[in-house]
């Protein structure tokens, strides 16, 4: 079985080919969306910061614009590499 920074690599690198170079940070926000998935803001209580369900990502509404390209980027990546729901619980 391949490592998972194998196949983690070989994401990013078709991302990098379909979309092209990017400006640092990336922003994922648009690259998840230009993968078809809906990003939605809501009022999640601590400690839930993060919630994919199928082709949505929920963020909690108050994150900084720092924590909110994380969370969404780590939605991204399980929803390239993984199937099924996640929910991330951060204390």
């Amino acid at each position: 079985m391949r490592s998972i920074f194998i196949r983690i690599r070989e994401k990013a690198e078709k991302l990098f080919i379909k979309y092209g170079p990017s400006e640092f940070p990336i922003d994922a926000e648009d690259l998840a969306r230009r993968e078809g998935l809906n990003i939605i803001t809501w009022p999640f209580l601590p400690p839930v910061e993060e919630v994919k369900v199928g082709r949505n990502i929920g963020v909690r509404d108050n994150l900084s614009s720092q924590q909110r390209r994380w969370d969404i980027a780590h939605a991204l990546g399980h929803h390239l590499l993984h199937h099924g729901n996640q929910l991330l619980l951060l204390g």
